[in-house]
């Protein structure tokens, strides 16, 4: 599976895949491939700012980002099946409790 949730303007991207190494048992991982971030994340991890690692202030949630995009009204059952499997490796984590990003739904830029 592989799934885009976001792409920005220099062109980073970050995907819902299980085609990583870090992916175990049909199990997706966060792949974010950009200039200031890259690496494979599961659900417990937390991505530091670079420049800034040791501000907390900006520091994300690998959850954080699948739960807000899974709150997207345009996604499909597979690709909520996709992000629940995500979540599966943080056990008690609520999507529906997490902070809402505006992640647009494809071309038609639905939120």
């Amino acid at each position: 599976m592989n799934y885009l949730i976001v792409e920005d303007e220099e062109g980073g991207t970050a995907h819902l895949t299980t085609d990583s190494p870090a992916s175990k048992d049909g199990i997706p991982v966060l792949r974010i491939v950009a200039d200031d971030v890259s690496g494979d994340f599961t659900a417990t991890d937390v991505i530091l700012d670079p420049n800034n690692p040791f501000d907390m202030s900006l520091v994300t949630h690998a959850a954080d980002v699948i739960g807000s995009w899974m709150l997207a009204p345009c996604r499909t059952p597979e690709e909520l099946h996709a992000g629940e499997l995500f979540l599966s490796q943080h056990p008690g984590y609520n999507y529906l409790e997490c902070p809402a990003a505006k992640i647009k739904c494809g071309s038609a830029d639905k939120e």
